[in-house]
């Protein structure tokens, strides 16, 4: 460690690292693939959806700057990073680089925890705070009566080189597993991106089109890049460690780091010019000297054919490499003068190799499948060794102050306690739906329209099925229920007419779509609900659950229209006034009167999707499908508080989960003055994998002990035992 080397190959890697953090300081203001088309500013830290943050753990006192304040971090992280570059004020500006970067790290876990390139970035700003980076090609160094020498201890170099090695092995550790070595997943889902068939069609001849097309999706290629991906992720370290193989090992590292970048992935950003700005490190410290000298008289030295040609053979081409070995350093000039090392370093650097080296395998102490549990998998290096799918978890909470006991030992809903809206949901699945169980008068939700008050013909309390007799009795209840006739009742349409109509219209103004999906977005996005709402009124006179045609096929509905019962603008679709609906007698509308105490008005939907975030208030209670005889569930607004980003971080992580439980407790300890139980439903699917559940749905999430290097009992411990089989793709 206290040889004396050229500071040559740390000042290029110090201008190396500058230059990526300054890209990624300019990026944080960019529109992302990796954030859906936005800026990572606006998606995790500005926008006008970001209600919290989700810090790591003993971060928590950090707070989430607001706007301009958070902007500000992003340009310091520039101008830290450019100073860097520049050598200037050197470790001034590697220690700014380093906060900057790390408070965006530290205070939004939900950008960085599954970035392990971000992760790297980190550590690496923080170890070059203390290395002598600045000795060579700097303003530092340029300035009269500086006192650095042009050399550097060895254990800057010796350091950086143990963390890519440590950071590369178990890159490859993470795929010693059945799914990526012999289901070819996710590599098969990789290969399925358009774009991955698309960039090799334009690297190659149009003859070529069909034949990339099989190839993307054959076995061969899929577990292939499977193998050699492992097999490079374990060796790559070695490879660049041994002077035979260093040359070939960063031709490998080339292609590697090229064809994730050109061809797999869209959303890896920096990474794969990180990978190899760093790997320099790898080479002799003196290498840009080297590397000068060859450029002013280029000459490619004579391989060693004994080792180039069995290179060759081995790897295809680029196995030749093997026969270019590099030469080692010659002593560096001044080393006499240079001063021994403090006595702490050579333990500390060997301390943090140590722990860095042993910290990733601490998830293989706690039994289950920690990609399922995450307990111990945080920072292991895990880029892209999975692809998590989810839906958005179900989060519930329990108060037994609003189920009350009857005298007859059943429990009820207190809805006269309940302080959101008094609407309850009733989930149901429209091709299962009985409507001659339902009430004459049932009001539906549907993302698309809102809600809608029909008259349902099918009910058996209806004698009579004729329109004209419909329209009798919708006027007769109307009156007894709210003392007026309705402003209108239509007899409702399929939805495949309404599309047909208005696309009629719009290729008469010039456009041409392709299917009903396409006809139905646009009128979303241009009339609907996300446009200027001109269609919304057609909209409403479609079948009950119109996305599902087979629902209403062949039954009777009238929908009836009365302003006085919805919200007006500015809500996107009208919504019911609870207090302004009456409840009829059983049989006549969705919820029996009972004078002894409120009720809520009972609206059939659909299973609640992300699209309804925006329509819903915080707390709204809901009824599981085909389970009515419970009582009601009350829910919380994930997507609404959240945003799409979070939710979904949310969803997949047990420890967000109990974390965000806190956060749901107090917005209810604000309404109600008291803590509930906070209960969380999620499922994931790893690889393609059927989903599996996550957590316990009947733990209360608040009072959940942690434990940091064991099991959770309330975590699904993810093994096949207690699930079953993975089984094939869903």
């Amino acid at each position: 460690m206290a040889q004396p080397v050229s500071g040559l190959s740390l000042a290029a890697f110090r201008i190396a690292v500058g230059i990526v953090m300054l890209l990624e300081a300019i990026s944080f203001f960019l529109p992302s693939e990796s954030s859906g088309g936005r800026s990572h500013l606006d998606v995790y830290y500005a926008g006008k959806d970001i209600a919290f943050n989700l810090p790591y753990p003993g971060f928590g006192w950090l707070p989430l700057l607001p706007s301009p304040w958070i902007e500000g971090v992003g340009i310091l992280l520039g101008i830290g990073a450019f100073g860097m570059v520049l050598g200037f004020r050197y470790r001034v500006s590697a220690l700014l680089t380093f906060l900057a970067w790390g408070y965006l790290y530290v205070v939004e876990s939900t950008r960085t925890y599954w970035m392990s390139y971000y992760y790297l970035e980190l550590i690496v700003l923080f170890l070059m705070v203390w290395m002598p980076a600045a000795a060579r090609w700097s303003l530092d160094a340029a300035r009269p009566g500086d006192r650095n020498p042009p050399v550097i201890p060895f254990w800057p170099v010796y350091l950086l080189r143990a963390q890519l090695v440590v950071t590369y092995f178990y890159a490859g550790f993470a795929k010693l597993n059945h799914d990526w070595l012999f289901e070819g997943v996710p590599i098969r889902l990789f290969l399925e991106k358009p774009w991955v068939a698309a960039r090799l069609k334009s690297l190659l001849p149009d003859a070529w089109a069909s034949e990339v097309d099989r190839a993307v999706h054959s076995p061969v290629l899929i577990h292939f890049l499977g193998w050699t991906g492992a097999v490079f992720d374990l060796a790559i370290g070695a490879l660049l460690l041994v002077r035979r193989t260093r040359t070939l090992g960063f031709g490998l590292l080339l292609v590697f780091h090229g064809t994730n970048h050109g061809i797999l992935f869209n959303d890896i950003v920096w990474f794969p010019l990180l990978g190899v700005a760093t790997a320099t490190i790898f080479l002799d410290p003196d290498w840009p000297a080297r590397l000068g000298r060859w450029l002013t008289a280029p000459r490619l030295p004579r391989p060693e054919w004994r080792w180039a040609l069995p290179g060759a053979v081995l790897l295809p081409g680029i196995g030749a490499l093997l026969g270019w070995r590099s030469s080692p350093t010659p002593s560096a000039p001044g080393a006499r003068t240079w001063t021994a090392l403090g006595r702490a370093t050579p333990a500390l650097v060997a301390a943090w190799i140590a722990f860095q080296s042993v910290f990733p395998l601490r998830n293989l102490l706690i039994p289950g499948d920690s990609r399922y549990t995450f307990e111990g998998l945080s920072w292991s290096w895990r880029l892209k060794a999975e692809v998590y799918r989810t839906d958005p978890c179900v989060v519930t909470v329990s108060d037994p102050a609003l189920a009350k006991s009857s005298p007859d030992g059943s429990a009820r809903f207190d809805w006269a306690a309940w302080r959101s809206d008094r609407i309850l949901f009733r989930e149901v699945d429209p091709l299962r739906i009985d409507w001659s169980r339902q009430p004459e008068l049932v009001v539906l939700f549907d993302p698309l329209m809102g809600d809608r008050v029909v008259y349902n013909a099918q009910s058996t309390n209806v004698t009579d099925h004729s329109e004209a007799a419909a329209h009798r009795r919708i006027a007769e209840l109307w009156t007894q229920l709210h003392g007026r006739q309705p402003e209108a009742v239509n007899r409702t349409v399929p939805l495949s007419r309404i599309l047909e109509g208005y696309d009629k219209a719009m290729r008469q103004q010039g456009m041409r779509f392709n299917n009903a999906n396409e006809v139905l977005g646009t009128l979303d996005r241009l009339n609907g609900r996300r446009g200027d709402g001109r269609m919304l009124p057609v909209m409403r006179k479609a079948d009950p659950f119109p996305l599902n045609p087979k629902a209403a096929q062949g039954l009777v509905f009238l929908q009836i229209e009365d302003k006085a019962l919805f919200s007006n603008p500015p809500v996107p679709v009208p919504r019911l006034l609870a207090n302004s609906w009456k409840n009829g007698p059983a049989g006549v509308t969705a919820w029996p009167a009972d004078p002894s105490q409120a009720t809520p008005a009972v609206v059939l939907c659909e299973p609640l999707v992300l699209d309804v975030s925006d329509l819903l208030p915080s707390f709204y209670a809901s009824v599981p499908v085909d389970r009515a005889e419970l009582l009601p569930e009350i829910r919380w607004n994930l997507i609404r508080d959240a945003g799409i980003s979070k939710t979904m971080h949310i969803g997949v992580q047990p420890f967000l989960m109990r974390r965000y439980a806190r956060r749901v407790a107090d917005a209810w300890r604000a309404e109600y003055g008291r803590d509930p139980a906070v209960h969380v439903a999620a499922s994931i699917s790893i690889n393609g994998h059927a989903p599996r559940e996550l957590v316990d749905p009947k733990a209360d999430l608040l009072t959940a002990p942690l434990t940091l290097f064991g099991h959770n009992a309330w975590i699904r411990n993810g093994d096949r035992s207690e699930f079953g089989s993975t089984g094939g793709p869903p």
